[in-house]
Parts: structure tokens; C-alpha cells; sequence
């Protein structure tokens, strides 16, 4: 089951709760152009981006590399200046969440509340394990 999906775009991240959310934020134009580094999942099931019309699809791959996943949330980590311990418990989920929540501080429109939440939902997601 997909909990969490990272997509690694031209030096930044995003994190979504299922591949059709993460499809749903990238624009086609991006995914012509080879802006997505790579996409994975929480277990390193690494994903590939197809472009059908102007929509955005993602397909699963038969390559597994959670190692490559690791590392690049690692770098990520020092990059951005996250404070998170690499032996925390469920790294990549606890990556999700520290990175949801920077993006939610960062949301627009915060103002007016009720705008925001049409938007942008209640809360940032919070990839809870199983």
C-alpha cells in the first residue's frame, strides 16, 4: 500500500499521499522537459511519469531502490536544513511529514481560513504507518 510518494524535482521535493495526487500536481510540460529526477514511494518502488494529452500519469516500475531513496532524502535533508535524525524509525514517512508540514507553512492562500481550507484541506497529510 502507498502511503507516501516523493517526487524529486530540480533540487526540491514534494510529498504526496498517493501516486494520483502526485500525478495530479505535476504538469506535463515539466515531465517533457526531464524536470523529475525521480520519483519514488515510501518502500523505493521507483515510479515513472507518462504524459497522455495533457494529463500526467504515474506507473510503477519493476525497480526497487529504497537505498536511492534514503540518499537522496538525506541529501535533501541538509539541503533544506531539516532537522531529523537519520535513525529515526520510518525514515521516509517521518521525511513526509517534516516536509508536508514546511510545505504547509509555505501554503497561499492562508487568508481567508475558510479559502485555505477549500484549497488546501485541513491540515497537511500525515503519513501515518500502518
Amino acid at each position: 500500500m502507498v502511503r507516501a510518494m516523493f517526487s524529486f524535482i530540480l533540487g526540491d521535493l514534494a510529498v504526496h499521499e498517493s501516486p494520483q495526487q502526485a500525478a495530479a500536481s505535476m504538469e506535463a510540460i515539466d515531465v517533457e522537459a526531464g524536470d523529475y529526477e525521480a520519483i519514488y514511494d515510501q518502500d523505493g518502488v521507483l515510479y515513472q511519469p507518462v504524459v497522455e494529452g495533457a494529463q500526467v500519469e504515474l506507473r510503477a516500475t519493476e525497480i526497487r531502490d529504497y537505498h536511492d531513496l534514503v540518499s537522496r532524502l538525506k541529501a535533501f535533508r541538509e539541503l533544506a536544513g531539516l532537522a531529523l535524525p537519520e535513525d529515526a524509525p520510518d525514515f521516509p514517512l517521518a521525511m513526509a511529514r517534516i516536509v508536508a508540514e514546511r510545505s504547509w507553512k509555505r501554503r497561499w492562500p492562508k487568508r481567508p481560513a475558510w479559502l485555505s481550507r477549500r484549497i488546501h484541506g485541513p491540515g497537511p497529510p500525515r503519513f501515518d504507518s500502518l
